[in-house]
């Protein structure tokens, strides 16, 4: 009978006293893009053991480097202020793959993931869907967003706060999908699809993101943010607007 699948990694300072995330999210207006990026690399992520699968190393680092840059460079630090500076407070990362049934266990077709502080507390919540071919139809990719978050919820319920949730696809976000995600988000407003806030109990900016494989032998997994959409220029004035 399979076993719950847990995974850790630590958020370890490269050098005391350099610059830092916590540093940086304070005066972000001051920081220039060279700050940002000494304070991303100020830090290392070391896993509690060897074993850990790419994709989430992959997903843990694109959250706490890869977006934290790319929310200061264009400015969506502005419309997600506080998971961004949630993200300067995380202190290690919690990985969970859960299993379902009642009297056979088998492997849930996801990973979960919590970004907590140096007191346990969950910042932010992330999940990220496998690349089986059986779980990419759009039923099972809404089925997914869904149910994680009512998981994102219940943390909010329990804590009382949840700063941000991420939600990792290994495809285009599905169009029905898409349409829920708006919906649910407000992304009809000029400055709230920015936000991306969910309504309770949730009651956090919800990122969703696509994952592809690299080419060559590492095969390494990339992600970007998907939703919501910065790659036109009207969306970066937008988000650049303080």
């Amino acid at each position: 009978m399979p076993q719950q699948t847990n995974y850790r990694i630590f958020v370890k300072p490269a050098q005391a006293g350099a610059l830092n995330l916590a540093k940086e999210s304070n005066a972000p207006r001051h920081a220039s893009p060279v700050d940002v990026k000494a304070a991303c690399t100020s830090f290392d992520l070391v896993g509690e053991t060897e074993d850990i699968p790419e994709e989430l190393e992959d997903f843990a680092t694109f959250v706490m480097t890869d977006f934290f840059a790319l929310a200061h460079r264009t400015g969506l630090y502005n419309r997600q202020r506080s998971l961004w500076d949630a993200i300067g407070r995380i202190n290690e990362i919690l990985m969970t793959r859960p299993l379902r049934g009642l009297f056979i266990k088998v492997n849930q077709p996801f990973v979960d993931l919590r970004f907590v502080d140096a007191r346990g507390n969950t910042l932010i919540f992330g999940s990220i869907l496998d690349k089986e071919t059986g779980q990419l139809a759009q039923a099972n990719v809404n089925r997914f967003v869904n149910k994680a978050l009512q998981r994102a919820g219940r943390i909010h319920k329990r804590q009382g706060y949840l700063f941000g949730v991420f939600l990792a696809l290994p495809q285009d976000v599905p169009e029905a999908v898409q349409i829920m995600v708006d919906r649910m988000t407000q992304a009809d407003d000029p400055v709230a699809r920015y936000e991306s806030m969910l309504p309770p109990p949730v009651s956090a900016p919800l990122n969703l993101l696509k994952m592809e494989t690299e080419a060559g032998e590492s095969k390494r997994v990339k992600f970007t943010l998907a939703h919501p959409n910065l790659r036109c220029e009207e969306g970066s004035k937008l988000v650049q607007a303080g």
